[in-house]
């Protein structure tokens, strides 16, 4: 697909995705921004919160948790560095909750509260 950028989300143990895309929209200050091909370069400090990748329909097709961070955005890649990042497709309910449990950081307060809402729906 000629409209793909280069997408990865690192933590500080591991690669959390490495891939191309179509497009992404990112959590920061209180707001989303779309990333897509020829996008002018930016470097935004980014929100805990949900990271959406669209497909050439603009549906969802994957999403990924992550607790505060940077994105390094330029016309075709967007590089995610953050302190913790879970693709909802890998975590379910009852694994975020024992991480809640095992670890009384918002982060994971916030993360077992999402997938609880989306598990309503």
């Amino acid at each position: 697909m000629a409209e793909d950028i280069a997408f990865k989300i690192l933590i500080p143990s591991k690669v959390i995705a490495d891939k191309k895309i179509y497009r992404a929209v990112v959590p920061y200050d209180g707001k989303t921004l779309t990333v897509m091909k020829g996008r002018a370069p930016v470097l935004l400090a980014l929100d805990m919160g949900v990271i959406s990748v669209l497909n050439e329909k603009l549906d969802v097709v994957e999403e990924y948790l992550i607790a505060n961070g940077s994105a390094d955005i330029t016309e075709d890649s967007c590089t995610i560095l953050c302190e913790g990042a879970y693709n909802t497709q890998e975590l379910d309910l009852e694994k975020a909750l024992e991480l809640k449990e095992e670890h009384p950081f918002p982060y994971f307060q916030w993360m077992a509260e999402y997938l609880a809402e989306k598990s309503k729906k």
